[in-house]
């Protein structure tokens, strides 16, 4: 019996030892980070990731710095492992959206994009990747998403420049859409 207490206090020390050590890791990522040294701040975290390859929160850390860094597909890459490890933690849907939108992979970003935009509560937030979103959705020709998700963004912010600058290119693209399908259907009409 007295063998198995020994093994057990080893397993505890080790295990306080190993959080010890991720702490002082994710320390200096921040404290590099708040200082722009980007690098280490990449440094720090793969070094969390090393000793807690399920840490949700590390990954996607080290995806915003890999984007700050123009790091784009190592960026994805890592948001991504997020996401699997974790789809709850907070943002990290958007995040991945935008780093999916950064490679050009805008029918990727919607659905999460619409998720995020649907359950985000902070206006300021919502409102950017409703933006976002718009943007998406006018890429990958899907206009009515376009449409029903700029009519609710002007709902929420009626008089926001940005809003009625999308709204008026969402509006136009539509327009041009419907006139150019009016040349097809009806090439004689006025």
């Amino acid at each position: 019996m007295p063998a198995i207490g020994l093994l057990l206090g080893a397993a505890v020390l080790c295990g306080q030892s190993r959080d010890a050590e991720i702490r002082a890791h994710l320390e200096q990522a921040e404290k590099a980070q708040q200082r722009g040294n980007l690098q280490a701040a990449a440094s720090g975290f793969q070094k969390v990731i090393g000793l807690n390859p399920s840490d949700a929160e590390a990954h996607a850390r080290l995806g915003m710095v890999y984007r700050r860094l123009g790091r784009l597909g190592e960026a994805t890459e890592a948001l991504e492992r997020a996401w699997r490890l974790n789809p709850k933690l907070p943002r990290v849907g958007v995040l991945l959206a935008f780093a999916y939108m950064d490679a050009g992979r805008c029918q990727e970003a919607i659905p999460l994009l619409a998720a995020d935009f649907e359950a985000e509560q902070k206006a300021p937030v919502r409102s950017v990747v409703g933006q976002r979103l718009v943007d998406c959705c006018l890429a990958a020709g899907n206009e009515d998403l376009a449409l029903a998700t700029v009519q609710k963004l002007r709902q929420m912010a009626p008089d926001d420049p940005e809003v009625l600058h999308l709204s008026l290119r969402v509006y136009l693209h539509s327009w041009n859409g419907a006139f150019q399908r009016l040349l097809v259907k009806a090439p004689g009409s006025y």
